[in-house]
């Protein structure tokens, strides 16, 4: 029989164990943890809440470590992920991956030191894809 202390007994010991708070994660390993907290507490989030920790939080961390998990970037997958940008015909623009999927462009920057360099490593032309251009003094009086 499931009691309120101890769905926040394991809750509490997920953490201490640093294993993975998220909804979906905690589902797939302890459904019936889960199943309790929504009967007792209402939902998974407020039990969380109620064992003394920011679920907002926790859901914002398991949005970024789902998408890409730590260990995920490489300069190989680096480059992979620009070349399919390329092949899908999405923008390789600095602003738009920044809009698009910014833990490419973060990822990029922390590997390659810049868009442009990864984007070379890739083996494709930066210039013709930068939508801003440089200024001389040309340009300017135009």
């Amino acid at each position: 029989m499931w009691t309120k202390e101890e769905v926040l007994r394991l809750i509490k010991e997920r953490t201490a164990e640093r294993l993975p708070l998220s909804h979906s994660v905690v589902v797939r390993d302890a459904e019936a943890l889960t199943g309790a907290a929504r009967r007792l507490f209402g939902s998974w989030g407020a039990a969380v809440e109620a064992a003394g920790l920011n679920y907002r939080e926790i859901k914002k961390q398991a949005r970024l470590t789902e998408r890409y998990p730590v260990g995920y970037w490489s300069t190989q997958r680096i480059v992979e992920m620009i070349r399919a940008r390329e092949v899908l015909g999405l923008p390789l623009n600095p602003h738009a991956v920044q809009n698009e999927d910014s833990k490419l462009y973060a990822a990029a920057a922390q590997y390659f030191g810049s868009w442009g360099k990864a984007m070379e490593a890739a083996g494709i032309d930066y210039l013709e894809h930068r939508k801003t251009r440089g200024w001389d003094a040309e340009t300017i009086i135009q």
